[in-house]
Order: C-alpha cells, then structure tokens, then sequence
C-alpha cells in the first residue's frame, strides 16, 4: 500500500508539472497572438480617417466599436473634386478574417479613386467587386469562398449638396434627407455568393 501510495504521488507530480508547463506554454502564446492582433488593431485603424480629417461642411461623427480588437466593419470617406463619397461595409467574417476583408476594401477604394475621374457610385462598386472576386479567386463555383461585403457608398456634390448613393438592400428614388437629395439607389453586394 505503501508503494502505491509513493507511486500514485509521483504519477500526480508528474501530471502537476505537465499542466504547469502546458499551461505557461499556453499563456505564452495567448500573449503572442494577442500582441499580434493589437498591433494589428493599430494598422487597421490607421487607415480609418479620423473625424478630424473627414468633409469639413458635414455635421457628422464617427460612431465605431468593433466586437474583436480588429474589425470586419469599415467606414471609408474621400474629398475629390467637390465630391465627397462615403461608405459603409460589413465585411463577412469578424476578427481577423474580416480584417483582411477591410484592408481590402479600404485599399481597393482608394486604388479605384485615385485617378481624375469623378466615377458614379455604381461604377465605383462595380470595380470594387470586380477586384474582391479576381484577388479571393471567386467565379462563382460551388466550393470556392464566399467572402465579400455588404457596402453602402453615397457620393455627395458639396456645392448642390445632391448626394448619388449605391447601398445593398435598399432601393430608392429621389428621397429628400435632410436637405441632401439622393438621386438614386441601387442594389450590390461586392464579392460573395451573389455574383
């Protein structure tokens, strides 16, 4: 009895020390994934402007608690050409696999708006989409992925105050809001099932 007594204390011992171990090696990773991750946050919100640097002849604020340390939400503006547009997306995907989502979209909008041209909303999504499907290699095929975006992304004239808008789910004709007239909306979601 004695034996296996000694024996059992050595067995549990070892096991101690075995979840200690496991255990030091776990938070040691935990931290490492965490850092990454808010060091991540940091980048992501880099590139979302500040309510500082958005259109100066809008009452506005920013309103933007994501669920994770980083996002599959994103929110993107630009001053052009007595222009302004403004989007709103919800990425599929939350954490880090949004993320990626929203540098994406983020990179992808100030790519397709960097030229002279004032484009229509539409025109805007449409390459948008068409550069989310090329880049995850989406043609539509069962088994392929099914990442995209819900985006809304409304251009305002800031001398008219006339604002041309493309949203998702809402379809809509000469609606007055505020003073600010939306010519017209229409329906795309970028990337996902519904090519």
């Amino acid at each position: 009895l004695k034996e296996y007594s000694e024996h059992m204390e050595q067995q549990i011992e070892e096991r101690t020390r075995e979840v200690i171990e496991k255990s030091i090696k776990l938070e040691h990773a935990y931290k490492e994934i965490t850092d990454s991750i808010t060091y991540a946050q940091r980048i992501q919100r880099a590139l979302l402007k500040g309510e500082d640097q958005e259109n100066k002849s809008l009452s506005h604020f920013i309103l933007f608690k994501p669920k994770d340390i980083v996002s599959g939400d994103f929110y993107w503006a630009l001053d052009k050409k007595n222009y302004l547009y403004l989007a709103a997306a919800d990425c599929t995907g939350h954490g880090v696999p949004g993320a990626f989502l929203t540098m994406l979209g983020t990179s992808f909008l100030n790519e397709i708006n960097a030229y002279d041209t004032v484009l229509e909303p539409n025109e805007v999504l449409d390459q948008l989409r068409s550069r989310i499907m090329k880049e995850l290699k989406q043609s539509g095929k069962d088994g392929e992925s099914k990442d995209g975006m819900d985006i809304s992304l409304c251009r305002i004239n800031n001398s008219t105050k006339v604002s041309k808008c493309r949203f998702k789910k809402y379809l809509t004709k000469n609606v007055d809001i505020k003073n600010h007239s939306i010519e017209n909306i229409n329906i795309k979601n970028v990337g996902g099932k519904n090519h």
